[in-house]
C-alpha cells in the first residue's frame, strides 16, 4: 500500500509489517514483528463495544529501523512496541471517557487494557500475556491522578484475567501529547514508565 511517500507492506500477515516514509526532511524505515497472535476484543466477556468498532485487535511486538531527520540518523533495534487496528466506524458521541493502556517489558510481559465509560456505563476490555498467549481481562479497576490541566500524571491499575491471574500496573508520565479530535473530543496520549 502506497500513498504520498508512505509505504506499508505486510510481509507475513498478522505477524510482520514494514513501514517506510519519505517526506520533507524526514525519513523512516520501520519493521514490526509480533510477539504473539493478535488479541481480538471479541474475546473479552462483553465482546467489542459497538461504539468502538465492529472489531479491534491488539498485538505487542518488537521493532527495528532508522529515523532520519534533516540528515541525522536515529537507529533503533529490538525495541518493545505495540500495534492495534479497528474495523468499522467509531461513534465518538457515545463515549464520555476512556483509559486505554498499553504496557510491556523488554523480557516479554505485555498487556492492553481499556477502561471506557460509554453511554454512562463503565466497561473493561483487553488482555494480559500469560506464557506468550493473550488472556482476556475479565475484571479490574484503574485510578489516575491528574495535574491542574486534567492531564494524566500517574495511573495504578489492578487487573484480573480469565485464568484467575492478577496483574498490578503502576505508570508515571514522562511526556504527553494532546490531540484535539473534532469539536468535542481531546485525546491525551501519555508516555509512561
Amino acid at each position: 500500500w502506497h500513498c504520498a511517500g508512505l509505504t506499508v507492506r505486510h510481509t507475513e500477515p498478522l505477524r510482520c509489517a514494514e513501514i517506510s516514509f519519505a517526506g520533507e526532511g524526514v525519513e523512516l524505515e520501520y519493521r514490526f514483528t509480533a510477539s504473539h497472535r493478535p488479541f481480538s476484543y471479541r474475546e473479552n466477556p462483553a465482546g467489542c463495544p459497538s461504539w468502538l468498532a465492529t472489531n479491534r485487535f491488539e498485538q505487542a511486538g518488537r521493532a527495528d529501523g532508522v529515523l532520519r531527520v534533516h540528515g541525522e540518523e536515529i537507529p533503533f533495534a529490538d525495541v518493545w512496541t505495540h500495534r492495534d487496528h479497528s474495523w468499522g466506524r467509531r461513534n465518538w458521541g457515545q463515549v464520555q471517557h476512556w483509559k486505554w493502556l498499553v504496557a510491556g517489558l523488554p523480557d516479554g510481559p505485555a498487556l492492553n487494557a481499556m477502561f471506557p465509560v460509554a453511554r454512562g456505563e463503565p466497561g473493561i476490555n483487553g488482555h494480559v500475556l500469560r506464557g506468550g498467549e493473550p488472556v482476556p481481562i475479565v475484571d479490574g479497576h484503574a485510578h489516575a491522578e491528574y495535574d491542574s490541566d486534567m492531564a494524566q500524571v500517574r495511573l495504578e491499575a489492578d487487573l484480573v484475567d480469565a485464568h484467575g491471574g492478577r496483574t498490578r500496573l503502576e505508570m508515571e508520565r514522562y511526556a504527553i501529547f494532546h490531540l484535539p479530535f473534532g469539536s468535542d473530543n481531546l485525546l491525551s496520549e501519555a508516555a509512561c514508565q
